[in-house]
């Protein structure tokens, strides 16, 4: 039997590398919505007479997930953040029939939706919520956060407990879980103080409209 060298292999779900980062499975994840978002173009979301909201929720509903598949635990960096947002960002626009170049954060929340790092942030805490009360993997966190508390290495950058620990501005494990409480309310009240934005809220009322090209330029005026 021949072993075969390969630059990257897939591990529960995950692209794993040989240089150990994150690139591959984040530019695969990006390829695949991409995909993902044609297909339905195709298929669904293709009539001039569906409204821009609609489109939007088609994609929220269908192509979202794969987007952010797989992404829990890994420790993103700011290269790949901006790529993942970028991606949504130009998704969303071009749903709605907008150019790349118009702003896309008050028409993500007029969409309904968070900004990536936010959407991600939301994951990652209720991720690291369902760790902890598995008695097994908590054993586990807390087994490493006592190692690094009292040795002199430092905790990789690389590291999902490093990341969340940034996210959470957290100090100690015991506050670990309650951290990311405060964190997930901080996201989600900030979701809702935006749909109150007189911005957010020209914008959600011209994508309830149906499309046209006279409303698309009402909404070209706004964003």
């Amino acid at each position: 039997m021949e072993v075969q060298r390969v630059k990257s292999a897939k591990y529960l779900g995950v692209l794993i590398n040989e240089k150990i980062s994150n690139s591959d499975h984040v530019n695969n994840r990006r390829t695949i919505t991409l995909s993902a978002v044609n297909k339905l173009k195709r298929s669904v979301i293709s009539s001039k007479l569906l409204s821009p909201k609609i489109k939007v929720f088609c994609y929220k509903t269908y192509c979202r997930s794969t987007l952010h598949y797989g992404l829990e635990p890994i420790a993103l960096n700011k290269k790949e953040m901006a790529a993942l947002q970028t991606t949504e960002s130009t998704i969303v626009k071009n749903l709605v029939g907008l150019g790349k170049r118009c702003k896309s954060s008050e028409l993500l929340y007029a969409s309904d939706l968070e900004k990536s790092e936010e959407r991600l942030n939301l994951l990652k805490c209720n991720f690291l919520k369902r760790l902890t009360k598995n008695q097994f993997t908590a054993s586990m966190i807390s087994n490493i956060n006592e190692f690094y508390a009292t040795s002199i290495k430092k905790n990789s950058k690389k590291s999902y407990l490093y990341e969340i620990k940034i996210i959470t501005k957290n100090i100690s494990f015991n506050r670990l879980s309650e951290d990311c409480n405060i964190k997930i309310v901080e996201i989600l009240a900030k979701k809702q103080k935006m749909r109150g934005d007189v911005t957010v809220m020209a914008i959600r009322a011209e994508m309830e409209k149906a499309y046209s090209d006279k409303k698309l330029y009402e909404l070209t005026k706004i964003v």
